[in-house]
């Protein structure tokens, strides 16, 4: 510390320095120094000189630095430098300064500097705001598993001393603060559980991971599992530990842990894995950090479609409405990894941009606005679809749509299939991005000529240049993407991916294909190659990149779309797909026919408006937001899922009126964090019996908080309705100028629930 101090510290970042090292890594390089001590601290309470020396220079030196911002680090690494500290001192009087510190919610003021102007001094530690800001998931919002996990897993491994330290507190604050971390912080492991995917995958999204490689290699949790068991005895999280654990017996863990007892923990764990309990995963909805989990299938054959809406800022990268998908042991659309930070010409003008997603890129002239979460408009899941419905217009504000409805249908135990609509309104120019994993790419449909140098900006523009005005925000990404060879689509043009099994994860080898097949607008589509990051060992040098380009009018609207089939080599259970027409739609409204090998036929539909009555090729009669139906091999059909649906027509074989949702308006809704939080409405509100399970609310305006709560059950008072959310809160944030808790929306807010309703049927014999 002496020497780094006199030199200035090392140089980190717009103008903040440490002391040891960098402002982020000397947090680390403090943690370890107080750990120690408070490890071996009753084995040198009698050397008063050294005891002295490490709680002036060590423990003192780094609370004064951590208040003017020189000890700076990621969000959280502070706090638990900070409440480390506070179990290992034995100076009274730094104990109650830093635990009074730690929940203090006041902003320090501005530090001028010449190269930042967003570093402040730390009047305290901000705890209440940022377990405010973590979401009802438990999930910070930072980007990347690792990035989001890190407030999380510190405030878990603090738990248990700040509870202690503020035991017998009165202030209002500081109680709401323990609750929510009591309530939230165990969530985060229950989540992230649910966000594993075949055992081993998690969506590397923003900053994090590796191009299609396992994020969890069997029993990588643990660690993080025992320390949330030690920490609030949950049993769901000691079934995930052995769930995860694979049966081993009780690792032992982070032995410098001062926190935890371990012998006490290894006991309660082994009693619970006496059970005999293992979690299961299924298809969920992360409404608080924006991850729809679209599952089905189990074992080999499990499939899971994720849908991210979350935040872009920060280690985020500009991703929203992005699309993952795992099935058959492979990442199928993966994030490219982890980017190189030293590279800015390829980290800002390619890997952060929404082009190298698997979205829609547009308005790249002024580029996507900050969002912490978009507007989630349908989460449903039966057996025979999952989908969501997400609105992402706030990231454009320029556009009058800008969503995306992706839908999960199951074939069979092994088969499945995606459709996916993409809609756009308002603009001029807009480019659907689609890539896969390693492997060669076969192209049906359209006549493609490769052009001759430049990269898919142009034949002219150069490759991997970035040009002038072009920076975080701005900019298409366009001439990162180079190999081009370009088509105009007279028809339906398809994509085949055989998939390199490279990382050695998928039990089928090399037998994993990926079709994808773009149905409409009718555009100029492309395909080109470009590089994930290179600074990670393993990631391929290129790969495939399928690019519809649509230019239209500034009031003109269309939807992508588009078929995502996966499956085994010689096993493809799709053999034509073609889009029907549509009588009364909008522009924007869809219908695809799906013809299946055993002589089965799906026909989706999705309407923009549910108000308008549609009339598809066929005979096919639909108001609502979504329709599909399975006909059997005979033509008569077997399956309906109407999604928000006021009538379905299907000539005289089915016909049916529905409810297509409830509204109301918030009267009273709990506050602070219950363990069973409820949501008072002005009216009474009618839930048709085979409406599907579970029912979510969409509550409005709830600006970039979460609008979105599965209804665990309803009551009746007094005539109205009262929803009953579950063991959630409604604390969204954190108002530094009153220093009071802040919602998701207040009283007066708008509830839409909206129905959904499958019909089993069963064909009548010929």
């Amino acid at each position: 510390f002496e020497h780094w101090a006199s030199k200035g510290g090392y140089h980190q970042y717009r103008g903040i320095y440490g002391t040891a090292v960098d402002s982020t890594w000397s947090t680390r390089v403090a943690f370890d120094l107080v750990r120690a001590y408070a490890l071996v601290g009753d084995f040198i309470a009698d050397d008063g000189a050294l005891v002295a020396k490490i709680e002036t220079r060590i423990l003192r030196e780094t609370f004064e630095k951590q208040k003017r911002s020189i000890i700076w680090g990621n969000t959280g690494f502070n706090k638990n430098v900070a409440a480390m500290m506070a179990l290992a001192t034995r100076d009274e009087a730094l104990r109650k300064e830093l635990v009074a510190w730690l929940f203090c919610n006041a902003e320090g003021e501005a530090i001028p500097s010449p190269r930042s102007n967003w570093r402040k001094t730390r009047l305290g530690g901000g705890l209440g705001r940022r377990t405010a800001e973590l979401t009802g998931d438990g999930f910070s919002w930072e980007g990347g598993f690792g990035y989001s996990a890190i407030m999380p897993l510190f405030l878990t491994e603090a738990y248990s001393s700040l509870r202690r330290f503020a035991g017998n507190a009165t202030d209002e604050n500081i109680r709401l603060t323990m609750a929510l971390m009591r309530q939230r912080l165990p969530r985060f492991y229950k989540t992230s559980f649910q966000l594993v995917c075949g055992d081993k995958f998690m969506p590397t999204w923003g900053d994090g991971g590796r191009f299609g490689t396992p994020m969890i290699p069997k029993g990588a949790q643990t660690a993080n599992l025992l320390a949330a068991f030690a920490s609030f005895g949950d049993p769901d999280i000691a079934r995930m530990y052995w769930r995860m654990n694979g049966g081993d017996g009780v690792a032992a863990g982070d032995l410098l842990n001062p926190h935890v007892d371990y012998e006490r923990v290894k006991a309660q764990l082994e009693a619970a894995r006496g059970e005999g309990v293992s979690p299961t995963r299924s298809s969920c909805n992360m409404a608080g950090r924006g991850f729809a989990v679209m599952r089905s299938g189990a074992a080999d054959h499990e499939r899971s479609l994720i849908a991210y809406y979350g935040s872009n800022t920060g280690h985020n990268h500009h991703e929203a409405l992005n699309l993952y998908l795992f099935a058959y042991g492979l990442d199928l659309m993966p994030g490219l990894g982890y980017p190189n930070i030293s590279n800015t010409t390829w980290r800002q003008g390619f890997w952060e941009r929404p082009i190298s997603h698997n979205t829609v890129a547009t308005e790249w002239d002024t580029g996507p606005e900050d969002m912490r979460l978009a507007d989630q408009k349908l989460f449903v899941s039966s057996s025979l679809a999952t989908l969501t419905e997400i609105d992402a217009r706030r990231v454009y504000p320029g556009l009058k749509r800008y969503s995306r409805l992706p839908v999960l249908v199951n074939v069979s135990d092994e088969a499945f299939y995606v459709v996916d609509f993409f809609r756009v309104g308002g603009g001029s120019d807009h480019v659907y991005s689609f890539h896969s994993g390693v492997g060669s790419v076969a192209l049906e449909g359209a006549e493609f000529t490769p052009q001759a140098g430049g990269s898919y900006a142009g034949k002219d523009v150069p490759f991997a240049v970035r040009r002038d005005g072009e920076g975080w925000r701005v900019g298409s990404g366009q001439q990162f993407l180079h190999d081009v060879n370009r088509a105009a689509m007279t028809g339906p043009v398809s994509a085949e991916w055989q998939l390199a099994d490279f990382q050695k994860t998928s039990p089928f080898g090399d037998d994993v294909r990926l079709r994808f097949t773009l149905l409409s607008p009718l555009c100029e589509v492309a395909l080109a190659k470009s590089r994930p990051p290179q600074n990670i060992p393993g990631n391929p040098e290129d790969i495939h990149y399928l690019l519809a380009r649509k230019r239209t009018a500034a009031d003109e609207e269309f939807a992508y779309t588009a078929v995502i089939e996966p499956y085994l080599q010689g096993k493809r259970p799709i053999t034509a797909l073609r889009t029907l027409q549509i009588e009364n739609g909008g522009p924007a409204d869809a219908a695809v026919e799906v013809t299946l090998a055993d002589g089965r036929r799906d026909v989706i539909v999705q309407c923009v408006s549910d108000h308008a009555m549609v009339q598809v090729e066929g005979g096919i009669r639909f108001q609502g937001r979504l329709l599909v139906v399975r006909f059997g091999p005979a033509g008569a059909p077997s399956g309906v899922l109407a999604v928000r649906p006021s009538y379905v027509g299907l000539g005289r074989a089915f016909e049916r009126r529905y409810t297509p949702c409830a509204k109301g308006k918030v009267t009273h809704f709990d506050r602070g964090a219950p363990d069973a939080c409820t949501i008072a409405l002005d009216t009474e509100l009618i839930v048709p019996a085979d409406a599907l399970r579970p029912l979510w609310t969409d509550i409005t305006p709830s600006p970039d908080a979460n609008g979105n709560y599965r209804i665990e059950g309803t009551t009746v008072q007094d005539g109205k309705t009262v929803l009953n959310v579950g063991d959630v809160s409604l604390v969204s944030g954190f108002d530094t100028d009153r220093q009071e808790f802040t919602y998701a929306f207040e009283e007066g807010a708008t509830v839409e629930i909206p129905f959904s309703y499958l019909s089993e049927l069963t064909p009548a014999k010929p």
